[in-house]
């Protein structure tokens, strides 16, 4: 007799089969993305966050006439939209005496407010570098720095006398709880085939306290500096708002070549 029941029960279990639509809850917020810094150092893109199921684009996401305004001390600047590009905000000309300060950052669109407040770190010293070459087309960067507490440091390179090299080439972030540190394992290549030359420029950028939480937030992961996966990112931005508005310095030092 047993034989007859698996069939019998798996018919009832299919007659009973049923669509069922679930309505997720959604609450639109406004989205930060930016870095503060010198000229070459900053960008700011606002958009806001989509309901779930709809085709994410930026076209759709970014949000072309909020009112943005920066503050840093007693000056008060307004952030107009970048004609260019839509959901890209032009941040003010900063200088190095904004090194080491904090700026607050307020949006408003929608009905919705959103602000941050981050500080701009001080750049990282050099106090040595050098570039040991591989064949001449694979190269590995010892150096010392003194580096600041609770700062992140992302190693890269910049324009040299010989060559153009891609600054985001490599990307590698150091956090650090010391003074000073030394570099190493760092590895890139030339863009254009046989590197020659006695010096090579190293770009040390310098992410502040803000970073070094997001990448230590527990539920986090990955390397990239907005948009965290996992359960928990961290957010500094506050409000009716989410993202990373983080402050970021760089230095510049010339890293001797050794074949």
């Amino acid at each position: 007799m047993r034989h007859y029941y698996i069939p019998v029960l798996v018919a009832i279990l299919i007659g009973c089969e049923q669509v069922v639509e679930l309505e997720l809850p959604y609450e639109e917020r406004i989205v930060v993305n930016g870095y503060i810094g010198l000229s070459y150092d900053s960008a700011l893109y606002i958009s806001r966050t989509l309901p779930v199921g709809e085709v994410a684009t930026w076209e759709k996401a970014a949000i072309r006439e909020a009112l943005v305004t920066l503050r840093h001390g007693a000056e008060e600047f307004q952030c107009l939209p970048d004609p260019e590009q839509i959901g890209r905000y032009m941040l003010p000309l900063a200088d190095s005496s904004w090194y080491g300060t904090e700026v607050t950052l307020e949006v408003r669109a929608g009905g919705l407010y959103t602000w941050v407040t981050t500080v701009i770190p001080k750049p990282t010293p050099v106090i040595s570098a050098k570039v040991t070459f591989s064949e001449s087309v694979r190269a590995s960067l010892t150096a010392t720095v003194v580096a600041a507490p609770n700062t992140a440091i992302s190693v890269g390179t910049a324009q040299t006398p010989f060559q153009v090299l891609q600054d985001t080439l490599l990307f590698k972030l150091h956090t650090f709880r010391g003074t000073q540190v030394a570099l190493h394992d760092v590895t890139f290549r030339p863009l254009y085939g046989r590197f020659e030359g006695d010096s090579i420029v190293v770009a040390l950028t310098t992410y502040g306290r803000d970073q070094v939480r997001a990448l230590d937030n527990a539920g986090s992961r990955g390397e990239s500096v907005f948009g965290f996966a996992g359960s928990n990112p961290f957010y500094n931005v506050e409000g009716d708002g989410i993202g990373l508005f983080l402050g970021r310095s760089r230095s510049l030092a010339y890293a001797a070549i050794v074949r």
